[in-house]
């Protein structure tokens, strides 16, 4: 049996050992949680938007500039509410699933756990930070997609301006595309047990730090586990299996980190090197 086949069979474990319910309801509230939060701002978009235009139908000419003003003001305020109250959310229930897969305690008020005083700017830190460095990676990755994108005008004059040259660019867009997905994915897996340290030294900084070095000897093992969940995210798309894909997935990651940090603990103290922090 493989590493990775082992660790979905202890997950699975984990959630038959009367944990599946607590933890369907975890998820369930972790999942409506931000989608009332989303609401609430559409809702509030939706009436800024209604009285700009009524503002905006009296100017003359109508102000555009004004318009996207709004938009960006509204996009900085999702963004913004999103970290400051729903991400600790994300570290909640990274804690809960790792209580679960060390076999402690693990309790549905766990994906509270970073809202009290102490913790919560050190959580709102530590996403703030996942954040930035995916998006940046996120970009550099895209960025022969989109400079194709801006590109197509002329490369569609090149082509003769012809239909076979639309699916050209659309073609070549979605390689680049694909191949940045891939790439994304190659290097964000570094980030995979930065929650988890968070979780054990409450140290954003060390989290990431620590996850990259401690990585490097299950790099691939890390990757071959997330994509073994690949046919369990489609059934996602119907939306119910949600409820169980979630759960199962963030508990085998749990199992997965806890064995990487506790190898890596055993080989520090052979060497007393110690990597990770008492």
């Amino acid at each position: 049996m493989s590493p990775e086949s082992k660790i979905r069979l202890e997950a699975r474990n984990c959630l038959a050992s009367g944990r599946l319910a607590p933890d369907v309801i975890s998820t369930i509230v972790v999942l409506l949680i931000p989608c009332c939060v989303i609401a609430i701002i559409d809702f509030l978009r939706t009436v800024f938007v209604l009285i700009y235009n009524h503002v905006n139908n009296m100017a003359n000419p109508p102000s555009l500039l004004a318009e996207n003003a709004i938009e960006v003001s509204i996009m900085a305020i999702v963004i913004t509410i999103s970290l400051i109250f729903v991400s600790p959310f994300f570290l909640g229930y990274k804690k809960y699933h790792y209580a679960l897969a060390k076999g402690e305690d693990a309790n549905i008020t766990d994906i509270f756990y970073y809202f009290s005083k102490e913790l919560y700017v050190k959580a709102v830190v530590f996403n703030l930070s996942l954040l930035i460095r995916l998006v940046t990676w996120l970009f550099i990755f895209l960025i022969p997609a989109l400079a194709i994108l801006l590109m197509s005008p002329y490369l569609y004059d090149i082509l003769n301006q012809t239909e076979n040259a639309k699916y050209l660019i659309r073609l070549l867009v979605s390689f680049f595309v694909c191949i940045g997905a891939i790439g994304f994915v190659l290097v964000t897996t570094k980030y995979f047990l930065a929650p988890y340290l968070m979780v054990e030294t409450n140290d954003p900084h060390y989290a990431f730090e620590a996850s990259a070095k401690i990585i490097k000897d299950s790099y691939y093992h890390v990757l071959k586990l997330m994509m073994s969940f690949i046919a369990w995210f489609a059934l996602c798309f119907l939306v119910i299996p949600i409820l169980y894909v979630m759960p199962y997935y963030e508990t085998a990651c749990a199992v997965s980190a806890k064995w990487i940090i506790a190898m890596k603990i055993d080989a520090a103290n052979n060497t007393d090197n110690l990597l990770i922090k008492e």
